[in-house]
């Protein structure tokens, strides 16, 4: 889309800024996990643990790693669609055991992604967008965090924050077709049940969003003319490159800043009208309590 292509020079940088002032930042980006002012950056990409297990061919490099009084913690950063393999998870953890004097290990993984990529339960997981997200709602009263919020400025990793008023410019439509990814891997992020639909070359063939926001940023083929983006959501769990009978649609007009929430119903489903017959109250109550518009189509 309109955004330049985001490097990750800076990212690996990011404990050892936000432990320049003590642990209050790295402890902002953790639900389940607390740092001391014990806490320091011990391995980065540069200066790599010491110790290798003896039975691996592998001298595996953790992007960065923090050490406090009992937990030695690991981190490894990937960006765009990409994600850790399961033999260099497995590598990681081994290299945090052979490091950890008897201290407790943890393996941190952050991705592009809005939802959960892996399929572990042994490393967490944890997006940039919910790290950006925690880190800017510091006051920027230090310079080390004024530093950490001009990275993920300058990264782009920020958060749907509303449409812009409509100017009939080339810029203002660049800018509504940024807003309209971030809308929807914004819903990602905050929905459960269902999933940002993807399928294929995980890009949905109706407007260019692809599982990762950094790889939408660069795709120019949401082109101006395009009257109407169309975002689908399938639930959870749904069979991969098969469409769902039915599903919610977002459907967000090229040249308004409105927004409409459609169900989309394939003409072959006989279980689809069923579905809406039976849940039409709520439907009417959603409406109702939301101030929205039934419209049919």
């Amino acid at each position: 889309m309109g955004r330049s292509h985001r490097t990750t020079s800076s990212l690996p940088c990011c404990p050892s800024l936000s432990l320049e002032h003590g642990p209050a930042v790295l402890n902002s980006i953790h639900d389940t996990l607390e740092f001391s002012e014990e806490a320091t950056v011990v391995a980065t990409q540069r200066d790599r643990l010491p110790r290798t297990p003896r039975d691996d061919d592998t001298d595996w490099i953790l992007d960065w790693v923090v050490e406090d009084t009992d937990e030695l913690v690991g981190y490894e950063s990937k960006t765009g669609n990409a994600v850790p393999s399961d033999a260099q998870l497995d590598g990681e953890l081994r290299k945090l055991e052979r490091n950890s004097g008897g201290r407790t290990t943890h393996l941190y993984v952050f991705t592009d992604h809005p939802t959960n990529p892996l399929s572990r339960t042994d490393v967490e997981w944890l997006s940039w967008y919910d790290v950006a997200e925690r880190v800017q709602a510091f006051d920027p009263d230090t310079d080390s965090i004024r530093m950490l919020q001009r990275m993920f400025e300058n990264e782009n990793y920020e958060t749907f924050s509303g449409f812009e008023p409509f100017e009939q410019t080339r810029e203002w439509f660049a800018r509504h077709d940024e807003h309209v990814v971030e809308l929807a891997f914004e819903l990602h992020r905050q929905l459960s049940g269902i999933d940002l639909y993807t399928r294929y070359d995980n890009t949905v063939p109706h407007h260019a969003t692809t599982t990762s926001l950094s790889v939408a940023e660069r795709n120019r083929s949401i082109s101006l003319n395009q009257s109407v983006h169309i975002i689908p959501f399938h639930p959870q769990d749904h069979p991969e490159h098969v469409d769902a009978k039915y599903h919610p649609v977002l459907l967000i007009p090229a040249i308004r800043n409105e927004l409409f929430v459609a169900h989309h119903v394939h003409a072959v489903s006989d279980d689809a009208g069923a579905f809406v017959e039976a849940n039409q109250d709520r439907l009417a109550e959603l409406v109702t309590e939301n101030g929205m518009t039934l419209r049919t189509s």
